[in-house]
């Protein structure tokens, strides 16, 4: 984890695009937030996106 603020600005970002599409942001907490880092690691390093795209709408399905 970084500490330069990337992962902040990034998850308003998606935040703002779900709200203006009107979809349920998703809810990254400590039940899954270490799942996120290592999706959003996985994706970086390998170019899949599937696990993280996965993780996003189970997060949003939290609601």
């Amino acid at each position: 984890m970084s500490g330069d603020g990337n992962g902040r600005v990034g998850r308003a970002l998606v935040m703002a695009q779900c709200l203006n599409a009107r979809l349920m942001p998703p809810v990254f907490d400590a039940e899954n937030r270490a799942m996120y880092y290592a999706a959003m690691q996985h994706a970086m390093k390998h170019g899949r996106y599937a696990p993280l795209i996965r993780l996003f709408y189970e997060a949003a399905k939290r609601h």
